[in-house]
């Protein structure tokens, strides 16, 4: 795993937050973290989850991801068998101090959230042109 980004153990995450609907299941969804030159890229699965059930939060250099599902029946049906109950997704990154908070950038799309970190302009390697005298 890359130093960048460190992602928080599932487990941890998950049993922290405290629901009073006992019907709502929370759960750490899978994540892939890859690096680019220029940035760290984040995808998370978020099925059901919309724009606006969705918080992304930086404090203390962590990275939280936080989704609500729910899957609704018909409008005019009646509920006869509840298998699909709500979802709370819930997910932490720790972040390096090479990466750039103020410049995240977020972008969900079929239940798919793609978030890009950027790096520091002054952590990022760069080539020293030696010059002649």
């Amino acid at each position: 795993m890359t130093q960048e980004a460190q992602v928080l153990d599932r487990q941890d995450v998950a049993t922290e937050v405290a629901t009073p609907e006992p019907w709502l299941a929370v759960v750490a969804p899978p994540v892939d973290v890859t690096e680019t030159k220029d940035a760290i890229q984040v995808t998370v699965d978020l099925p059901g989850v919309e724009e606006q059930a969705l918080d992304i939060d930086v404090e203390n250099g962590v990275l939280t991801l936080t989704g609500r599902a729910r899957v609704d029946g018909p409008p005019n049906g009646e509920r006869v068998l509840g298998e699909f109950d709500a979802v709370l997704y819930k997910r932490a990154l720790r972040l390096s101090d090479r990466l750039s908070a103020e410049n995240i950038t977020a972008q969900l799309k079929h239940g798919v959230l793609r978030v890009s970190i950027p790096k520091r302009e002054e952590k990022k390697a760069r080539k020293i042109v030696v010059t002649p005298a």
